[in-house]
This record gives structure tokens, C-alpha cells and sequence, in this order.
């Protein structure tokens, strides 16, 4: 069979910075499955202990803008946390 190989536009690619991590990351290292983690980064970013931002990266065969979270360096405010 020949070998067919595709090209990936990777025109408009952002380079993720560091300190940035993606759920699949976060979930790992917390010991949870990605559905789990993905839920868990959102409930994060609503309390607002991290920040959310979205990257263009390579998926697949093109770019597509994916999910990144890093920590926030305030402090959370002591009367919000339950």
C-alpha cells in the first residue's frame, strides 16, 4: 500500500507559554480522568483560583483553539471559600 503523508497547516499557531497547562495536564497530575478534571478546572475558573485562556495549538490534521489554565497569583478572598 503507498504511504500517503498530509502536510498540517500549522499557519497561526500559538506557542503555549510556560506555566500554562491544558486539562488533560491538570487531570493527570491530580489522579482524575480528563471528563472529571475538565470539570474540575471549570469549577476553578468560576471561583476564580485560575485563569482561562485559549490557544491556538495543532489538533489533528489543522489548528484549533484549546483551553488553557494556569493558577492565579491573589490570593482567593477568605469569605468566598465555603
Amino acid at each position: 500500500f503507498p504511504v500517503t503523508i498530509t502536510k498540517v497547516n500549522l499557519v497561526g499557531a500559538e506557542t503555549v507559554p510556560k506555566g500554562w497547562h491544558a486539562p488533560e495536564e491538570i487531570a493527570e497530575k491530580l489522579g482524575l480522568c480528563r471528563e472529571v478534571g475538565m470539570q474540575k478546572c471549570r469549577q476553578l475558573a468560576r471561583a476564580g483560583l485560575v485563569e482561562r485562556k485559549d490557544f491556538r495549538v495543532p489538533w489533528g490534521r489543522g489548528i484549533r483553539a484549546r483551553p488553557y489554565y494556569r493558577l492565579v497569583t491573589k490570593t482567593a478572598d477568605p469569605a468566598r471559600r465555603k
